[in-house]
């Protein structure tokens, strides 16, 4: 965690130091406090922290390494969303939905498939267990929507969590989502080709792909308007490490920013909630991770 405008860190956790294996999950924040994913003495977990006093408040169990999080308030009553890896032997993904302030699991949703990744060999490509990639609740707290390494999308209806809308693609893993603010699109960063799709809420349906990415997107947030769509791609071969940073107009379809990356490959894509200030976090070779804050101008249309 960050402080504002000095850059302090203003808490730090050493998350799987001592196992040696990472989580994928980007963290959230909802109010006060921030969720990340971890392991700990009793195994796989997500994690609640209180955002002044920088104190562990409590702990989300989950059997597989988490790997996506989401928070809101549903019908009056905070939601936890965890999304798991799934074991090899599983055939379906899991994403866990808790009560943020009891703690109690209240559903487990078993729908993505496991994905395909690798080259292909003698027997075949390789199989990736079942794994939630992102997840995202809508402004409204209405839906739930959750992308899977198999590619897949699925709209879940938070009344019942139920499976409201589905739809299965070959774009590859799915590695970001983000709803634009008037809750009718849904940005889409997946894959193995070099392009950013929105499709249309609640029906999946394709409404516009954005080409032109160096690597394989990684990251994808809208505007606070909703006029901009900012993307993030990634490319590592070898020793080059390569990426960029892409703003997108929606309504013309045109890329009104573009800044490239050498020796870096970005990773994510935050905007501040007065939608003035873009984090981008990247990574280079040696392992370390790069900040950087820009600001942010959309010029009026004329």
């Amino acid at each position: 965690l960050y402080r504002w405008p000095d850059w302090r860190a203003a808490a730090y956790d050493k998350v799987d130091q001592t196992s040696g294996i990472k989580t994928n999950a980007r963290p959230a924040v909802f109010g006060e406090r921030a969720f990340s994913g971890g392991k700990d003495a009793t195994g796989w977990t997500a994690r609640c922290y209180d955002w002044t006093s920088r104190k562990p408040l409590r702990t989300y169990a989950a059997a597989t390494p988490v790997t996506a999080l989401a928070v809101a308030e549903v019908a009056g009553r905070p939601i936890l969303a965890v999304g798991t890896a799934g074991l090899p032997s599983e055939e379906l993904g899991t994403i866990l939905i808790y009560d943020l302030e009891g703690g109690q699991l209240l559903r487990t949703l078993r729908e993505h498939r496991r994905g395909i990744r690798g080259i292909a060999g003698p027997k075949g490509r390789t199989q990736q267990p079942p794994e939630i990639g992102a997840l995202q609740f809508s402004p409204d707290g209405r839906w739930l929507l959750s992308g899977g390494f198999a590619g897949d999308l699925v709209l879940w209806d938070v009344s019942d969590w139920t499976e409201k809308t589905g739809l299965s693609t070959a774009w590859g893993d799915v590695r970001d989502l983000a709803i634009h603010p008037q809750g009718s699109l849904l940005a889409v960063s997946a894959g193995f080709q070099k392009s950013v799709r929105v499709v249309r809420l609640p029906s999946l349906e394709v409404e516009r792909e954005f080409e032109h990415l160096q690597g394989k997107p990684s990251s994808v947030t809208f505007s606070r308007d909703g006029r901009l769509l900012f993307a993030t791609s990634r490319q590592v071969a070898k020793k080059a490490w390569i990426g960029e940073l892409l703003a997108y107009d929606l309504e013309e379809g045109r890329i009104v920013h573009a800044r490239p990356y050498d020796q870096q490959a970005p990773n994510s894509v935050a905007l501040s909630p007065d939608g003035r200030r873009l984090a981008v976090c990247s990574q280079g070779p040696s392992g370390f991770g790069v900040f950087e804050v820009y600001q942010v101008d959309v010029p009026p249309r004329e």
